[in-house]
């Protein structure tokens, strides 16, 4: 079930659900060529436990996908997330 919207700010490279009230669910990334190091995934204590960053991060591969580029999953959160879906494991760099 889609919650939020994802938002891409290549400026700060982020990625980011808007929570409310100021707060916001991020992935922060570092572009390299046709690869984004997605560094780390970070949701407000409040909104833990929700499912917001699985959501986030799915949104975000979905992007990456769509965009034709790669990732290096560098946050622990993401490299787990993408051994518990296997149909992410083309998008990483080295990977075909």
């Amino acid at each position: 079930m889609k919650r939020y919207t994802l938002r891409h700010d290549p400026a700060r490279q982020r990625f980011s659900f808007d929570l409310g009230d100021g707060k916001q669910a991020v992935i922060d990334y570092l572009r390299r060529g046709d690869t984004l190091h997605l560094l780390h995934t970070g949701v407000p204590s409040r909104f833990e436990g929700q499912g917001i960053a699985a959501e986030l991060t799915e949104a975000v591969l979905a992007e990456i996908r769509a965009q034709g580029l790669r990732i290096a999953p560098e946050c622990s959160y993401i490299a787990r997330y993408i051994e518990r879906h296997p149909e992410w494991r083309q998008l990483v760099a080295g990977r075909s």
